[in-house]
């Protein structure tokens, strides 16, 4: 019986000695996850621009202490201080390290930064570096953690076969995964896959959701390559309207030969002639404004024949010189033609043999003629009839008759 006490005693003690240590160990992790959070709070309030005297050093020992403590926020201070060498010496390796480690605690931009700097170090030049391998490990880690640029990132890395043989179908499925996330470039890439047939079945019409799904996000290959998609789907009226819409947010996002695309279109789609005309000249002008240039020659024109718009040839002249600039032949041309002829500004026949001359250059055989004409009659210019027949001869090889004789 005395036996059996004393094993029945000795069991207690142990047990009870069992539960004591495990409420030391409970309490010592408590306490360093209080210190932990302590010396995050403490090392933000010490950095410049926390309310008191800043010191980044002083910042940064206290993020190291963190770090220490487990706090992976911390660690992807101290990474971060690395990176940027403040408060602790500028090295990409340490700050790797340290990315590493908030990576570990769930910290999606640490597993990122981690992945970045090793892929884009001079060692993963070696398309068999090891350095790759663990750049994909991290993209995928931050992926898992809901970090749509990792998944992007990922996904790329598959598509080149980076660091690992190329796999379209997994490429493609990180290009879902980011595109979910809401990152414009996977949805994008997503439907380049299906277009394509990158890792996937040839699916025109998923491929233009994916592209739609992009330009909602404001990524303009997105709108282009939705507006393309519609625009070779057929000519029926709603097409052409999906394809002037999908042209106007492009337009919006300051592509001006989406704004010419969508005036060309609008002629199609508007009911009303005279709405149609005046909606179109104010793309071209929008186009004309976004530096491109066949936008300024339309829209020139428009102001000049009073088309949509009340003639006004200040305005064409205006719209004419800036086609001009932005390499429009025809632009120089005409602007040329209103200032020999005194419409719309004054007569200047030496900015009008300028004109042609540079729209000769660009390739308007119109122009070469002019530039002709105004060196056989010396208007503006000094008469010179050699130069005269070398201006009607570039006229007559680029195509203008009347200049052959």
């Amino acid at each position: 019986m005395r036996v059996l006490l004393m094993a029945i005693w000795s069991g207690a003690l142990l047990g009870l000695s069992l539960q004591i240590a495990s409420a030391q160990t409970s309490e010592q992790l408590c306490l360093e996850h209080k210190n932990a959070r302590a010396r995050l709070d403490m090392g933000l309030a010490s950095l410049p621009g926390a309310g008191g005297p800043g010191s980044v050093a002083r910042a940064a020992q206290y993020f190291l202490k963190a770090c220490e403590f487990g706090s992976a926020q911390g660690c992807e201070e101290v990474a971060q201080a690395h990176l940027a060498g403040h408060g602790l010496p500028q090295n990409d390796q340490e700050a790797v390290q340290f990315f590493l480690l908030g990576c570990e605690g769930g910290r999606e931009l640490s597993c990122f930064n981690a992945a970045y700097i090793l892929d884009h170090s001079q060692q993963s030049a070696d398309p068999g570096s090891e350095l790759l391998e663990l750049a994909l490990y991290s993209y995928i880690s931050a992926c898992d953690l809901g970090f749509a640029p990792g998944c992007l990132a990922a996904g790329v890395m598959y598509f080149e076969g980076r660091g690992l043989e190329q796999d379209l179908r997994t490429a493609a499925h990180y290009f879902f995964l980011a595109c979910r996330g809401e990152s414009a470039n996977g949805c994008m890439n997503a439907g380049l896959a299906y277009q394509h047939g990158n890792g996937l079945p040839t699916d025109l019409q998923r491929a233009a959701q994916f592209y739609s799904k992009a330009c909602d996000m404001a990524l303009l290959d997105g709108c282009l390559a939705a507006a393309w998609h519609f625009n070779e789907a057929g000519s029926e009226e709603n097409l052409r309207r999906k394809v002037r819409s999908y042209f106007l947010k492009a337009c919006k996002l300051g592509d001006g030969m989406s704004c010419y695309n969508a005036a060309v279109v609008t002629s199609e789609v508007t009911e009303q002639e005279a709405e149609s005309a005046g909606q179109a000249v104010k793309l071209l002008v929008n186009s004309c404004n976004r530096n491109f240039g066949p936008g300024c020659l339309a829209a020139g024109w428009a102001f000049w024949h009073g088309d949509g718009t009340s003639a006004n040839p200040a305005r064409s002249l205006s719209l004419f010189s800036k086609g001009c600039e932005l390499g429009e032949g025809e632009a120089c041309f005409q602007a040329g033609i209103q200032y020999a002829l005194a419409v719309g500004a004054k007569q200047d026949l030496k900015r009008s043999f300028e004109l042609f001359e540079r729209g000769c250059t660009q390739g308007f055989s119109e122009a070469c003629y002019q530039v002709g004409l105004q060196y056989q009659k010396g208007l503006g210019i000094t008469k010179d009839a050699l130069k005269a027949n070398s201006y009607f001869h570039k006229a007559c090889a680029a195509g203008l008759l009347d200049a052959c004789d």
